[in-house]
């Protein structure tokens, strides 16, 4: 939500943080007009994955939230 509207077309990411190596873009999408989006993936690597959630909007200000996630469990924002 921005305020009292929903948050439509929002820049939403999804990543595997590398630490010294360019992220892994794993999704990327914009966020419906009623606000909601879904983005999945995967990522075959050595070592666990970091999945990031990176959420670029412009409400009332700019920014990005960046959330840190399980790689094991999946998320319903609502």
């Amino acid at each position: 939500m921005c305020g009292n509207q929903p948050a439509a077309n929002v820049h939403v990411k999804l990543l595997d943080e590398d630490q010294g190596d360019p992220d892994d873009m794993l999704d990327n999408m914009f966020t419906k007009s009623d606000g909601m989006f879904f983005v999945s993936g995967f990522a075959s690597e050595l070592t666990p994955i970091d999945p990031e959630l990176r959420i670029y909007h412009d409400c009332n200000d700019h920014g990005k939230v960046q959330l840190g996630l399980c790689s094991s469990l999946t998320y319903d924002f609502k």
